[in-house]
């Protein structure tokens, strides 16, 4: 039979992780601690083991419920071309969208900046603005109640989202005063 020391359990619980062969070290540590520390110190490792996975995962699950949070490619409407990446982020029971890359036509700036903003984003770099926030959840495929920032002319607008059914595409309205009055742009899932 195996003898197993402090330094052994540590490299089982660890070369578990990679061990192609699922559950393989974990079984000879359990009983281990079964044979060897009784079922006292078992159950208080499975419980600590257990609660530590819940505790790191609850966040991770919590910001996965939301169906618009992830990545989203922006389409030019001229161009029918990509033209950006925005990743949305539930912060704080909101939504917000940074973007992360742009895809720039040849002779075009590579890091752009945000020459006609009026506000804290003015001659800031384009990648890594926060340009959407404070959407809050209307309905199950809605969201309304934040602004939106347009980094080509540093207009900010009222925005509305709204998730297609099949969850593949976002309509994106930006509007000044009531939704009646703006545009609407289509951003696809990345």
């Amino acid at each position: 039979m195996n003898s197993f020391t402090d330094s052994d359990i540590r490299l089982s619980v660890h070369s578990s992780l990679l061990d192609p062969k699922p559950g393989s070290n974990i079984l000879r540590l359990l009983r281990f601690l079964c044979l060897h520390q009784g079922l006292k110190t078992l159950a208080s490792w499975v419980l600590g083991v257990t609660l530590a996975g819940v505790a790191l995962n609850v966040p991770v699950a919590l910001a996965q419920t939301d169906p618009v949070v992830g990545h989203w490619t922006t389409i030019d409407d001229k161009t029918h071309q990509p033209k950006s990446i925005i990743r949305i982020d539930l912060v704080d029971q909101r939504l917000q969208g940074t973007i992360v890359k742009i895809f720039t036509a040849p002779g075009e700036r590579a890091d752009p900046v945000c020459e006609q903003c009026k506000d804290h984003r003015k001659d800031k770099p384009i990648i890594g603005m926060t340009i959407m926030t404070g959407l809050k959840k209307s309905s199950n495929t809605s969201w309304d109640g934040g602004e939106i920032l347009d980094p080509n002319n540093g207009s900010i607008y009222k925005v509305k989202l709204s998730l297609t059914p099949d969850a593949k595409a976002l309509d994106v309205r930006g509007y000044i005063g009531v939704p009646m009055l703006g545009r609407t742009q289509t951003w696809v899932r990345d």
